[in-house]
C-alpha cells in the first residue's frame, strides 16, 4: 500500500483524540466494543468496515509516539 493511501486509510483526530483505520468503504450499520474505547465498525453485511480507538493517546501513547513525525 502506498504511503498516501495509507495516510488516507489511517487518521488521527488529536482534537478528539480518536484513531481510526478504515478498512472498507461503505455505511455503518453496527459497532462492537470488544474492549471499552475500540470500536469494530460493521455494515450491514457484518463486514468490518472501520476501528475507532477513543482516548487513543492514553490507549497506545508508545505507539502514537512512535508513528508521529517529529
Amino acid at each position: 500500500m502506498k504511503a498516501l493511501e495509507a495516510a488516507k486509510r489511517i487518521r488521527y483526530s488529536p482534537d478528539s483524540d480518536v484513531l481510526y483505520f478504515l478498512l472498507a468503504e461503505g455505511e455503518e450499520e453496527y459497532f462492537e466494543e470488544p474492549i471499552p474505547g475500540v470500536h469494530i465498525e460493521y455494515d450491514e453485511s457484518g463486514h468490518v468496515i472501520g476501528i475507532e480507538i477513543l482516548h487513543a493517546s492514553k490507549l497506545l501513547k508508545d505507539f502514537l509516539r512512535r508513528a508521529t513525525p517529529k
